[in-house]
């Protein structure tokens, strides 16, 4: 469905406001389905391995979807090569992930127009300054798109990371940066 309304938007074509919502409701409807593990094979499934460390310890987490099961809890430091030895058939090909606790980010929301939905990650460097005590050159950014207003303007959310707490000491170990699909921030709750 991405592709199809990019290709349209590239064109000048543009669908209603709110008529993403209306896909997004469709393809969860069909995906519903499918069994879990059908998802995964055919990568529909968002599943991921998360990695938290915490203390003298490393928290494997399995996400599916809005969910988090614990994997394993490993003694720090491990090389990823042990954590791939430890993992279950059915786990070893998902992508992992990073994760910072929450206190680490800086999150900010943002009301912006739809406009703004196409270049959401430009949009949000130009935010650093004016909603964060730091520079562009500081920090890490991400945003994303939380909902999508009646109105056509988009809730949004600016996160924030200091470069710091990913390359510093305390940081993501080097020893794991080729094993690792991304990094991530720990939800408030």
């Amino acid at each position: 469905m991405t592709a199809w309304r990019d290709t349209l938007g590239r064109i000048g074509v543009r669908a209603m406001p709110g008529a993403g919502g209306f896909w997004r409701w469709w393809q969860q409807s069909l995906l519903a389905w499918l069994p879990q593990r059908w998802q995964w094979q055919l990568g529909l499934s968002q599943a991921r391995l998360l990695l938290q460390q915490d203390g003298d310890t490393l928290q494997l987490l399995r996400q599916r979807d809005h969910s988090c099961d614990s994997v394993a809890s490993l003694p720090w430091p491990v090389h990823p090569q042990e954590v791939n030895n430890l993992l279950p058939t059915a786990l070893e090909g998902l992508p992992r992930y990073w994760l910072l606790p929450a206190v680490h980010a800086l999150r900010r929301p943002l009301r912006l127009p739809a406009a703004a939905a196409a270049r959401l990650q430009d949009v949000a460097r130009f935010e650093i300054d004016r909603q964060t005590p730091f520079t562009a050159d500081q920090v890490y950014v991400d945003a994303r798109v939380l909902d999508v207003r009646e109105d056509g303007q988009l809730d949004a959310e600016l996160v924030v990371v200091p470069r710091r707490m990913i390359d510093g000491p305390a940081g993501v170990p080097d020893v794991w940066n080729s094993a690792l699909s991304g990094i991530d921030v720990a939800d408030m709750t």
